[in-house]
């Protein structure tokens, strides 16, 4: 079975490889970043990003649901 992706962005490079470091202990195929991931092309299953920093955060959500068409419609 494949390794679910997931993305954390964090400017806080602390909190970012805590995260990582759990997530990776629970068997997740991790990619840290500490702002907007530039076309990496990784379809990711779960993003977790840093909610109080104004670092285009628009801009991040849009090019995550570029890169994954069809996962993020609501019905």
């Amino acid at each position: 079975m494949a390794k679910s992706c997931v993305l954390v962005v964090d400017d806080d490079v602390m909190l970012r490889d805590f995260l990582a470091n759990r997530l990776s202990g629970e068997g997740f195929d991790v990619t840290t970043a500490p702002g907007p991931v530039e076309g990496s092309g990784t379809q990711y299953d779960l993003v977790f990003q840093n909610i109080e920093k104004p670092f285009s955060l628009g801009k991040l959500n849009r090019r995550i649901r570029a890169m994954s068409p069809g996962r993020f419609d609501r019905n």
